[in-house]
């Protein structure tokens, strides 16, 4: 009698594990070895059910894993075969233009700013506060010789003229300057 209920309730453990459904079973009227024997059962069913279970979730992480592997080794092999390409390189230049192009603009700007008004500054300066004079100039425009004739301009106390407005105006050119190079930093870098 024991054997056959042993087996009848391994059945039904056994038809609980592969449907999930709780049973309740009355175990008042029963020995308690077959309690224990309902109890060994259940804990070796549920670990079974874990063990499962945990199965599952392995197998499924390692395929997971796999196809990840594998869509990213494609991915790698395609954008390798595409930056080798003329049509690669294309697609990269107009992506990283896309990204940073403005600011390769805005600092070609500034550096055309900063040459420019450097020249412009530094041509007024010499122009205004040396005391050279032209004396003749053969050429055309960039080819042109200049020569000139560098003159004293002393007073004739020994002092030179009009030194306070002098200073003045290369302090203006100083800060004049000093506004280009940062107009020049602000279009690059802002």
């Amino acid at each position: 009698m024991k054997k056959v209920t042993l087996i009848i309730i391994g059945m039904l453990f056994s038809m609980l594990s592969f449907s999930q459904k709780t049973i309740n079973i009355d175990t008042t009227g029963m020995s308690p070895s077959l309690k224990a024997e309902i109890e060994k059962q259940m804990k070796v069913n549920e670990i079974t059910n874990k063990i499962e279970t945990y199965g599952k979730w392995a197998g499924m992480g390692r395929e997971i894993g796999i196809a990840t592997k594998e869509g990213l080794t494609a991915v790698k092999d395609v954008a390798i075969d595409l930056s080798n390409s003329n049509l690669g390189k294309t697609v990269m230049f107009l992506i990283v233009w896309k990204v940073a192009g403005i600011d390769f603009v805005r600092i070609g700007i500034g550096i055309l700013l900063t040459i420019i008004g450097t020249f412009l500054v530094s041509k007024s300066y010499f122009r205004m506060f040396t005391n050279r004079r032209l004396t003749s100039s053969t050429g055309f425009f960039l080819w042109r010789t200049k020569n000139y004739e560098y003159v004293d301009e002393k007073n004739k106390y020994g002092e030179y003229n009009n030194y306070a407005n002098r200073a003045i105006a290369q302090f203006m050119h100083a800060v004049i300057w000093f506004a280009v190079l940062g107009v020049s930093a602000l279009v690059a870098f802002i």
